[in-house]
């Protein structure tokens, strides 16, 4: 089972190869968002230091700005539920 379904995967490889070249001419560019990579919230001590690691949604690809992108929003939970001051990344 597994040979019959490598050799249709290389079938249609040529198939996947246009698919990739139109989508790379084509395809409409995002870029990430204004504003400042990194910020810190008020709280109590100690304070949470939280790094985001990641894709597109971590750098807030297509969003207009920053306080609106994943770390932020991060951030600001965790000082809510806590109460402690978060330093984000």
């Amino acid at each position: 089972m597994n040979l019959i379904i490598s050799i249709i995967t290389w079938l249609f490889y040529p198939v996947y190869l246009i698919q990739g070249l139109w989508l790379r001419a084509n395809g409409e560019r995002t870029f990430p968002a204004e504003g400042v990579v990194e910020g810190s919230i008020e709280g109590k001590t100690p304070f949470i230091n939280l790094l985001v690691v990641g894709d597109s949604s971590a750098d807030s690809v297509g969003i207009a700005n920053r306080a609106d992108g994943l770390a932020t929003q991060l951030a600001r939970k965790l000082n809510e539920k806590t109460g402690r001051a978060v330093q984000y990344t």
